[in-house]
């Protein structure tokens, strides 16, 4: 199961699968690739280099410079999306208007605020995780359709998070928001629902493996339509 597991998340993280998702990311900015590169300032083979995996893909720093790029354009992705395939795939913001500032703005509507202020959350956090949340797992003090946002810690600090709620991320590729607790084997944790009428299948899951793990210390409430 292990090997499986791990034969998933490296599939989703091969300098193939990155580019095609870099690709997306791109085309959904309007924007063709010499276009692109001209607007930027990117080497137009450096950005061809990434988009076909050539000479090993897209690297941490090119993806970071991408995505504040796409930003701009109104495209909001997540770096682990981007790099590992995991959790929500590119959005786009409606109306987005590259000559206004990141900051929230009255003329704005409410899903756009937030939207900004999670960018705005981005930029000031390198290592930042973020999640729209999808079951009822944490309520309800986190309910579905919520935005949560964290900052990724090292492997090193997981062991300091036991009890928190944090945005986990699963060597199997999920990326839930959990509350961790105790170690059950070596370099594995519990990670537990609270919701004691949760619709979650598993709300328990035990001995897993975590490749990142990000406290919640950024919560918005979803829209209220």
């Amino acid at each position: 199961m292990a090997m499986q597991s791990q034969d998933i998340t490296d599939t989703r993280s091969n300098p193939e699968s990155k580019a095609a998702r870099l690709k997306r990311l791109r085309r959904l900015t309007n924007l063709e690739r010499v276009d692109f590169a001209a607007k930027y300032g990117i080497n137009v083979s450096t950005l061809k280099g990434w988009e076909t995996a050539r000479a090993h893909g897209l690297s941490k720093k090119g993806a970071n410079r991408f995505l504040k790029i796409a930003a701009q354009e109104g495209v909001l992705c997540s770096y682990e999306w981007l790099m590992y395939g995991l959790g929500h795939g590119p959005r786009i913001l409606e109306k987005f208007d590259t000559h206004l500032e990141i900051y929230p703005s009255s003329n704005h509507d409410e899903e756009e605020r937030i939207m900004e202020e999670l960018l705005l959350f981005r930029h000031h956090h390198r290592n930042t995780i973020d999640l729209i949340i999808e079951d009822d797992g944490m309520s309800p003090h986190y309910a579905i359709g919520d935005y949560v946002a964290g900052v990724k810690l090292s492997k090193q600090y997981f062991s300091k998070l036991i009890n928190t709620d944090c945005i986990v991320q699963t060597t199997d590729g999920q990326l839930l928001l959990r509350k961790i607790k105790m170690v059950t084997q070596q370099n594995t944790f519990t990670l537990s629902c609270v919701n004691p009428n949760t619709t979650v299948t598993e709300p328990v899951l035990y001995n897993i493996e975590l490749v990142g793990a990000a406290p919640v210390i950024w919560h918005r409430k979803k829209i209220q339509l």
